[in-house]
Order: structure tokens, then C-alpha cells, then sequence
């Protein structure tokens, strides 16, 4: 029960510190799914974004107990294809947030060429032994 107070206490204290600096930022503090003692969130720059515009992705993730050599899987934008679509190994120690910073340029927004106008979702997979230990998923907004 300790552990998982000091997991709550930590978490709630980066995303109060996350909330403060910039309220128009697009945290999400709801857990989507995780394995006990390990704990995954993204937050975004802000909402809506525009064709070619760069997108600045803060992944954090916790775990209670030591993970090694863990995969994090980052997809999103799907449109046919993940536009946005990056893997990283990740190493975790007890207690201790790891943050991964993304920058990604979105797609243009046409007919012709690009993406359609629109809500996209960002899905993040913390993967250990090809077993999904955490997952959260986000949405943004892309206008021409």
C-alpha cells in the first residue's frame, strides 16, 4: 500500500507542477490502462493544430519496480497509415519518472495530398516481453 501512495503522491505532484507553467497545455491525468505499479501519461503543447505545424509530445512513465530494456511504442495520426510512428527502449527505475520528449511536424491537411480535417488520436504503449504493461491514448485537432 506504500508504494502505491508514493506512486499517487509522485504522479500527482508532476502533473500539478505540469499544470502550473501553462494551462492551455493538454494534459491528460486519467491512467487509460496499466499493469499494477506502473503508470503512463502524455501531455501536448496544446489541442489544435494546423497542417505542417510541430506538435511537442511529453511522455512520462512510472513504475513501483525496477524494468529494464522495456519498448514504448508511440503511433498516432492514422489516416491509411501512423504518420507519427516511433519506438523507444526505455529503462525504468524504481519510483522515478522517466520523460521522453517528441517533436513531430503533422501532416498537411488537403484532399490531395495530406490528412482530412479533423480529431486524430496519439496512442502510447509501454511493452515488456510483449506484454503491455501501460497504455494512453490522446486526441488532437488538425485544421488547414
Amino acid at each position: 500500500m506504500r508504494k502505491k501512495s508514493g506512486l499517487l503522491l509522485i504522479f500527482a505532484l508532476v502533473l500539478f507542477s505540469s499544470c502550473t507553467y501553462k494551462q492551455q497545455d493538454n494534459i491528460h491525468p486519467v491512467i487509460n490502462g496499466h499493469k499494477e505499479g506502473v503508470a503512463l501519461m502524455i501531455a501536448t503543447d496544446k489541442t489544435l493544430y494546423h497542417s505542417n505545424e510541430l506538435i511537442n509530445i511529453t511522455i512520462s512513465a512510472i513504475s513501483t519496480q525496477p524494468l529494464d530494456n522495456a519498448t514504448f511504442i508511440l503511433r498516432g495520426i492514422y489516416s491509411g497509415y501512423w504518420r507519427l510512428d516511433q519506438t523507444f527502449l526505455l529503462t525504468l527505475e524504481p519510483d522515478k519518472m522517466e520523460k521522453i520528449n517528441v517533436l513531430y511536424t503533422t501532416p498537411a491537411c488537403n484532399r490531395c495530398s495530406g490528412i482530412s480535417e479533423g480529431a486524430y488520436d496519439i496512442n502510447a504503449e509501454l511493452v515488456k516481453d510483449s506484454i503491455v504493461l501501460a497504455n494512453y491514448t490522446i486526441s488532437v485537432e488538425i485544421k488547414q
